[in-house]
């Protein structure tokens, strides 16, 4: 089929959407229609401009107040398209809401085309056959680099420590727990270790919790 450009790019966007993306769908009897919207720093404008590119369809707005950029899908043709680019790549309970969408076109909008969209399932496909976890990452990983100076009366050596984490946060506590099986599954697959991981906001007063997968290389040293 013409619009499915290819599954590498549709299981990025699905990974990509997770986290940073959203799928608005109007109310009952609503004259509004469907939106996906992703949303980027703007220093990723690169990454959107590519995007736009491969997609051929949707319109981009720059919010400079917000240092962010929005990719906007809207329109019967667009929002199809998108559906069969992403449709059976979720691997999240987010999935939920793409399944909304979908039933959302089959019963409002007529036509042959809405006949050949099904609700496919979660992929459990292996993470190294698709790009979900680059698309995933992008939203939720961290690569950090921490340099610790030489302390002579140790050894005389400074430090280098990389980690590579991903963090999925969750106010909500079934979704918490909801999101542990695929916290589990990019563990495994990174070979890293999966751990409760919990920060302040707001002055300490809301706590938020989620998982993270973290891999952590320590051993290396350089001379300071």
């Amino acid at each position: 089929m013409k619009y499915l450009i290819t599954d590498q790019l549709g299981s990025y966007s699905a990974g990509l959407i997770k986290y940073d993306g959203s799928i608005i769908i109007p109310k009952e009897n609503s004259k509004n229609s469907p939106i996906i919207s992703i949303v980027f720093h703007v220093d990723d404008k690169p990454l959107v401009n590519y995007l736009y590119k491969r997609l051929r369809y949707g319109s981009l707005k720059i919010i400079e107040s917000n240092k962010v950029v929005k990719l906007y899908i809207r329109g019967k043709h667009s929002i199809w398209k998108t559906i069969f680019l992403i449709n059976g790549k979720f691997r999240t309970p987010k999935i939920e809401k793409l399944h909304k969408l979908i039933k959302y076109f089959i019963k409002n909008w007529d036509g042959q085309i809405k006949n050949s969209i099904n609700l496919l399932p979660l992929n459990n496909n292996s993470l190294e056959n698709n790009n979900w976890l680059s698309g995933f990452s992008d939203g939720d990983a961290n690569i950090n680099i921490n340099i610790s100076w030489p302390d002579k009366a140790k050894n005389g050596y400074g430090q280098i420590k990389l980690t590579f984490e991903i963090v999925q946060t969750k106010l909500d506590q079934e979704d918490f727990y909801r999101y542990k099986s695929i916290m589990e599954k990019i563990a495994i697959f990174l070979q890293s270790k999966l751990e409760k991981h919990s920060i302040s906001k707001y002055d300490r007063i809301e706590k938020q919790n989620g998982w993270r997968a973290i891999i952590v290389n320590n051993k290396g040293t350089i001379t300071l």
